[in-house]
């Protein structure tokens, strides 16, 4: 078939300019200030749009919007050779250039003086290239409609209609003879929040999250959420006013792979009934907005944030995540929880009676997974991340962490990996509270608001590597001990038993940190052992096999070491140390009775220690078993005026057989 040529030649005609490409199903669109936007680029026809091309739009639901539009990353407009009734009369023709189903096709306007914007604009399949073939189509499109007609006798005919409604409850409401195969909606209710309308998939059952009912009242079709589920589509606002926890807790309990969260803020308010308490502490009871009762499952939002508020009626001690599983659950239970990419607000200014918000307090997942996750409060600094108990393959990667009091509290977990971190004013950053085994934390940043922050409190872990970050304005980087309260096995801890052996904190590598303004005299930066005096040792030893490699330091407060055996000390530069005691690193043994001696111990080896401007001495080492100094550089010491000596070393008497090794030494 012949084209005209010309513009001039079309609009005397009555042909418009051809088009790419022409819809073949209702494109969504979005509704402002009552009007209905088509936006941005998106697949007709099979084939992606780019920004200029011209495009038939012959299917939507409200036919008002039908026409031709240029397409655009933004809103599309109705091209200017196809914007008034008179361009768009009955009998105008437009040939389609590209598209799986309507390449050479041309449709003709089917509407007699048509206003734009408040009548229907209808086309129809006019020609194609192929006028054999269109003969032969319209043939077979007699024996489809007979086929269809047949179809609906027998109750066995589905169909690709797909119409389209402003809301849920509409959609509800439709009553067609025949269910269509998809449903669309232009948002979930009357408020009309951003992202809320889905498309729904007819799913063989008479329930699901759109039923309808048919024109005969009796044939009930359901249908499902077609894709990962968002909140919105569930009832979430994201205004930060709505309690959103139901409608978060609906889409995450679709179980059908994730959640994602649309920009915005969810106001998420915990429910009414507590369902366990902390272990061991009846009177903190845990409140939550959702529970996580479902494997499989990512909770995505890169631009959402989750804020954590106090529930009604509140009490000082209860704790109030905004995620929870059940109560003291065996390892894997749970399986594969991850948070993408949310951000949890605990800003609770307005309650001063409970500041114990969390993100998650999480029980018995096998693979749980925090990445690029942030936590912060945007008022006073308060609440806490996480809690992780008894999981395992944990990895927490690309957290920010700023004005929070606490991160990551750990117990009892099996294969721990946290790594490219920041935790900006913090009051305890990442809390190892109970045994466990195979730990990884490495490539971050601390920095705070107070020379008396903790870092990482390491107690009762096996095999652990720590290390590759920086420091600044914080308090103690490290405590390498284990806890008196802590039981060994978490069935212990859940009981409430008695301690009856110690996990001893052993294989520890920490190495490759600097930094500068850390700890106070009150606050080491870092602390090594147990101080026997304190408590007792049921069935365990000292700390053993830990080493400090590779640190650099300004401006920081002194070692502390108590007891350990194998403790290593490589490479370490001190530069204005902060003695809290006489020596910029002190060393000392319990040696005051029969019991300390037959249970403490103090074995260690310094291989390149430079110690330079401390404000008293170098080194004390008091009451070891073993001691090896080698690469020993001390400069200038003393500077606040006294006399105390660069390396000290007393009472190796007081344990059996002591060995003792200088090799170099110099001070300068």
């Amino acid at each position: 078939m012949a084209r005209p040529a010309t513009a001039a030649v079309r609009l005397l005609t009555g042909e418009r300019e051809p088009v790419r490409l022409a819809t073949t199903a209702n494109l969504e669109t979005i509704v402002i200030d009552g009007v209905a936007w088509i936006q941005g680029l998106k697949m007709v026809d099979g084939v992606q749009t780019a920004t200029g091309d011209r495009v038939l739009v012959k299917d939507q639901a409200d036919a008002r919007l039908n026409g031709i539009y240029t397409a655009s990353e933004g809103y599309w407009y109705r091209a200017a050779d196809a914007r008034t009734g008179r361009t768009m009369q009955k009998g105008t023709t437009v040939h389609v250039q590209e598209g799986t189903a309507s390449a050479a096709f041309v449709y003709a306007f089917q509407t007699v003086s048509p206003v734009i914007g408040a009548d229907d604009i209808v086309l129809s399949f006019y020609q194609s290239d192929d006028t054999v073939g269109d003969i032969q189509a319209a043939a077979q499109g007699i024996i489809d409609r007979a086929q269809a007609a047949a179809d609906v006798a027998t109750g066995a005919m589905t169909t690709v209609l797909d119409p389209q409604f402003a809301t849920l409850a509409a959609a509800q409401a439709f009553s067609p003879p025949i269910a269509p195969t998809y449903i669309r909606t232009a948002f979930y209710d009357s408020h009309q929040v951003a992202g809320s309308g889905a498309i729904y998939q007819k799913n063989g059952t008479s329930a699901g999250d759109l039923v309808i009912m048919l024109a005969d009242h009796a044939t009930i079709v359901g249908y499902s959420l077609s894709g990962t589920p968002t909140a919105t589509q569930k009832g979430a606002r994201k205004d930060n006013v709505n309690d959103d926890g139901p409608a978060v807790q609906a889409a995450y309990n679709l179980a059908i792979g994730g959640v994602d969260l649309p920009a915005g803020t969810y106001r998420m308010v915990p429910g009414p009934v507590s369902p366990f308490t902390l272990a061991g502490q009846p009177t903190n009871n845990i409140y939550r907005a959702v529970a996580l009762t479902v494997d499989n499952v990512a909770i995505t939002g890169r631009e959402a944030v989750l804020h954590g508020v106090s529930r009604p009626g509140v009490s000082a001690n209860d704790v109030q995540p905004v995620f929870s599983t059940d109560m003291n659950m065996a390892v894997g239970t749970r399986k594969n929880i991850t948070f993408d990419g949310v951000t949890f607000d605990s800003v609770n200014d307005a309650d001063a009676i409970n500041s114990n918000q969390r993100l998650a307090y999480v029980v018995g997942v096998d693979g749980l997974r925090y990445l690029d996750t942030i936590g912060r409060s945007s008022g006073g600094r308060r609440g806490y991340y996480s809690h992780i108990q008894n999981c395992k393959n944990v990895q927490i990667n690309g957290h920010f962490h700023q004005k929070m009091t606490g991160g990551f509290n750990v117990r009892y977990v099996d294969s721990l990996v946290i790594t490219n971190f920041i935790f900006d004013d913090f009051s305890e950053a990442i809390d190892l509270d109970g045994t466990s085994k195979r730990v990884v934390i490495r490539n971050g940043v601390f920095k705070s608001t107070s020379r008396l922050n903790q870092c990482i409190d390491v107690n009762d872990q096996v095999d652990a590597s720590i290390g590759d970050f920086s420091v600044f304005n914080v308090g103690n980087i490290a405590t390498i001990n284990y806890k008196t309260t802590t039981p060994e096995i978490f069935a212990d801890y859940v009981a409430g038993n008695p301690v009856r052996n110690y996990q001893l904190s052993k294989r520890i590598l920490i190495s490759n940190i600097s930094g500068s303004a850390v700890g106070t005299t009150a606050a080491p930066v870092f602390y090594i052992g147990w101080d026997w005096a304190a408590g007792g040792h049921p069935g365990a030893g000292p700390v053993q096999d830990i080493t400090l490699e590779n640190i650099t330091l300004d401006d920081h407060s002194y070692f502390w070491i108590r007891e350990g055996i194998n403790v290593k000390l490589k490479d370490i530069t001190s530069y204005r140390a902060i003695c809290g005691f006489n020596h910029a690193l002190t060393c000392f043994s319990a040696v005051g009775n029969g019991d300390q001696i037959g249970w403490s111990d103090l074995d260690i080896d310094i291989d390149g220690l430079r110690i330079e401007a401390s404000d008293k001495g170098g080194i004390s080492i008091q009451s070891a078993s073993r001691v090896k100094v080698r690469r020993l550089v001390t400069r200038g010491n003393n500077t606040a005026g006294g006399t105390q000596t660069d390396l000290t070393i007393t009472n190796l008497g007081e344990l059996a057989a002591p060995q003792l090794m200088i090799v170099t030494s110099k001070a300068m």
